[in-house]
């Protein structure tokens, strides 16, 4: 079963879910979050899941007609994974920013926006590949 155009559509991991289950902060940004989220969702867990199964899932939440079994394991299983590759995520790309002026983190004055060091610049451009990298994977499978 391949993956269809509102496979992504929603998410198996709420906000209020991540943040009450890790070490995320209630005031870290909703889009951050939500991506982070989405990113772990679409790159680590539907490759863990498989297409059929990922897809089945995705369907029958956006029709509200999971069975007992399924919600269990959306909600014992994949939750929890899905979190902690969330977290994954945030940590890395939710601390730095690439703004007009370059890489850099918010410093604790939301106008002192400190820029980065190269070193974590490289780092951050090494997540960021190896993302792509991950995502054209992807799209080479589906090309095949």
């Amino acid at each position: 079963m391949p993956l269809k155009e509102n496979s992504y559509k929603d998410l198996f991991l709420s906000e209020d879910v991540l943040k009450g289950s890790s070490y995320v902060d209630d005031n870290t940004d909703p889009k951050l979050v939500l991506q982070a989220i989405r990113t772990a969702q679409q790159l680590k867990l539907q490759p863990l899941l498989g297409t059929a199964l990922y897809v089945d899932l995705q369907e029958k939440l956006q029709n509200d007609s999971l069975n007992e079994d399924e919600l269990g394991l959306i909600k014992m299983y994949i939750a929890d994974t899905l979190t902690w590759f969330a977290v994954a995520e945030l940590t890395i790309f939710g601390t730095f920013r690439l703004r007009n002026m370059g890489l850099g983190r918010q410093n604790d004055n939301e106008n002192n926006f400190v820029s980065a060091e190269l070193t974590e610049a490289r780092e951050v451009a090494d997540a960021a590949l190896n993302r792509a990298e991950q995502y054209g994977e992807r799209m080479i499978a589906f090309i095949k």
